[in-house]
């Protein structure tokens, strides 16, 4: 082929092959729930997936909130359902509004960071690691940052009781 890249492995030339090195979020194409892993810089991925590079938020944050109960549900009202799972196509996944880090939220940001970094810890030492609970702190410190009502939050928990007249 004409167009292949620089290297033996390009079948054709790449314009973002340094992002690949970077740290970055990643997710595959197609599962039932929302699924981001953190990849540390200089790890590859071997499989058709996503993938998502910043140079000006933290991506540790990023990952936290876009593991959460509430960007599952958004993600859920906008994307593809295949029968049995999503499609997480990119242009999706962007349209889901992430809380942007201000003065103002900084602690709590701050806090899923933190949060995350003990995920990736336990994570590293045992796969299997039960890091639910940390999970769902993450979940309520997001709900913070939308600034969201009990009614609401319970919506997104799928614990709503719907108040009915009695007959």
């Amino acid at each position: 082929r004409d167009d292949q890249g620089d290297y033996w492995w390009e079948l054709r030339a790449c314009a973002y092959y340094p992002e690949f090195e970077k740290e970055k979020v990643v997710w595959g194409n197609i599962s039932y729930n929302s699924q981001f892993s953190y990849v540390e810089p200089g790890i590859f991925i071997n499989a058709p997936s996503n993938f998502i590079v910043s140079d000006k938020i933290n991506l540790k944050y990023l990952c936290g909130v876009m593991n959460t109960k509430i960007f599952d549900r958004e993600f859920k009202r906008i994307g593809i359902f295949l029968g049995y799972a999503y499609e997480w196509k990119k242009q999706y996944v962007e349209k889901v509004r992430i809380p942007p880090i201000t003065p103002s939220n900084q602690s709590i940001v701050s806090q899923i960071e933190s949060l995350v970094v003990k995920i990736l810890a336990a994570k590293k030492d045992n796969p299997q690691a039960d890091t639910s609970e940390w999970e769902k702190d993450i979940d309520g410190l997001v709900y913070k940052l939308y600034d969201l009502t009990e009614e609401e939050i319970k919506l997104i928990e799928g614990i709503f009781t719907w108040k009915t007249k009695k007959q």
